[in-house]
């Protein structure tokens, strides 16, 4: 989230006033046919209170809105299939749309094992961000201790694709003696 929960707040309220005034102006009307000469408050009292609480849940729902909107781009996608590229026989993950990928950028490829522990399986690189914004990326650089898991997933074994994921950055060390 590029915002403190404060400027969230004041924003979502800016972009809801116009149109919530409206609405309160309709509101108001009727609450001025129904309850006038029922209430023993003053009916001023209750406009106010009424124009308050209307504008505070429609700028928390406009923030929330926007707070899942922005963390949904920010998660960690997954993978949606896998193909070898033909020409180098490397393996190429297609991930879902994130805002997280650039192309050429480096990543690491890690697995989850039985016992809980991460390994890194391989690195590669971000080979092109779609137009529809499904990210394809390469393992061009796989550890050869874990070959089995670099083949069950370029054969798009579900259990191995279920417990795949990546980080941005390569290790510095990889693969060097």
């Amino acid at each position: 989230m590029k915002k403190s929960v404060w400027e969230l707040l004041w924003s979502s309220f800016q972009e809801i006033q116009t149109f919530w005034y409206g609405f309160l102006g309709f509101l108001l009307t009727i609450v001025f046919s129904v309850v006038t000469g029922k209430v023993l408050i003053p009916l001023y009292w209750l406009v106010a209170i009424i124009a308050i609480m209307l504008l505070a849940i429609a700028t928390l729902f406009r923030a929330l809105d926007r707070a899942f909107n922005d963390y949904r781009h920010l998660r960690k996608p997954e993978i949606l299939s896998v193909q070898i590229d033909k020409k180098t026989n490397f393996i190429v993950c297609l991930f879902e749309n994130s805002d997280l990928f650039a192309t050429d950028l480096g990543v690491s490829f890690y697995y989850v094992d039985e016992y809980g522990f991460e390994v890194l399986i391989g690195v590669g690189y971000v080979k092109t961000v779609q137009n529809n914004g499904e990210v394809q990326i390469v393992i061009d650089c796989p550890d050869p201790a874990y070959q089995d898991i670099v083949t069950r997933l370029g054969n798009s074994d579900r259990q191995v694709i279920e417990k795949i994921f990546i980080r941005l950055g390569i290790p510095r060390n990889f693969n060097q003696p």
